[in-house]
């Protein structure tokens, strides 16, 4: 291999650097301790404007002394930019060509990876899961055993993932069917209901069901409290007693228990009839017979 055989002549540049330096120094020595008033401002101006020409003929001769010297540094540059360009416009040719075999290589690595990932998602019975094919995968050197390794952690990762979520749909399920039986069976027992708003915040797993439908409990409790010490209606309109007709009785056959009849008509607050209409149903209860006025409604 032929080395390139560079050899340099390192620039130099001589030029009277003491004696310029104190020739600007005696330039400006003029202007130490000088001190503006405002006449002499336009004389100013006009020694400032002598410096900038001082100034800038010292940048030219430095830039163009620069420039010189450069000269054969840049015309080397070029000329093994030169050199370099043939190496890398052969080295593009044979790169283009490796990577087309490398790209068929890909495409036949991709077609054993796809039908890899279909076999086992039909071995575990999931046909329609979508696992895209990872880039690493298509590398030469990964083996399709270790593929079919990752493939297998991500479907039980899926599977894994869908119980959980079907297990929270479930207790999701059965939180709301437990709340709704137990307001239906509150409803039953004290003879009304309340809104099912009142207990949205209860489907909250975070909270423990028996938590939950205790808290049902005490809602229904408290609302048949306060229907209970509900204040009367107004002195000007009470609410007329309830009037006890004098019970019938009839005669009583042999060898059966004496039956008595009873009629009773009642007024009554709207806001107690919850609590009538539990008091009835007890009631209804004890007696052998039980019939309403019509007009009543149904309990």
């Amino acid at each position: 291999m032929t080395e390139p055989n560079i050899t340099e002549t390192l620039p130099a540049i001589s030029f009277n650097a003491e004696e310029l330096e104190a020739w600007v120094r005696a330039i400006v020595a003029n202007y130490e301790g000088l001190v503006v008033t405002e006449d002499m401002v336009p004389a100013i101006k006009s020694e400032m404007a002598g410096l900038n020409k001082v100034r800038d003929r010292l940048e030219a001769a430095r830039k163009e002394a620069v420039r010189r010297v450069s000269a054969p540094i840049r015309e080397f540059e070029d000329r093994i930019k030169a050199v370099t360009a043939i190496i890398v416009e052969a080295r593009a040719g044979l790169d283009a060509q490796v990577k087309a075999f490398e790209e068929l290589q890909r495409a036949d690595k991709r077609r054993e990876v796809q039908f890899l990932i279909t076999a086992t998602l039909d071995e575990h019975g999931l046909p329609g899961l979508d696992i895209p094919i990872q880039d690493a995968w298509l590398n030469k050197t990964k083996p399709l055993k270790t593929i079919k390794a990752e493939v297998e952690a991500i479907i039980l990762r899926h599977i894994q993932q869908e119980r959980e979520r079907a297990a929270l749909e479930q207790a999701r399920q059965d939180r709301a069917v437990a709340i709704e039986q137990k307001v239906e069976a509150l409803a039953e027992i004290y003879g009304f209901s309340l809104p099912a708003s009142s207990f949205l915040r209860l489907q909250d797993l975070q909270v423990p069901l028996a938590e939950a439908l205790t808290q049902i409990g005490q809602a229904y409790s408290a609302r048949a409290q306060a229907m209970r010490i509900a204040p009367a209606a107004p002195a000007a309109t009470p609410p007329r007693s309830a009037q006890v007709l004098q019970p019938v009785a009839p005669a009583a056959a042999p060898g059966r228990p004496l039956r008595k009849t009873l009629t009773i008509t009642l007024e009554y607050d709207a806001m107690r009839e919850p609590a009538v209409l539990a008091s009835l149903r007890h009631l209804e209860s004890l007696c052998a017979s039980f019939t309403r006025t019509p007009g009543m409604r149904a309990a």
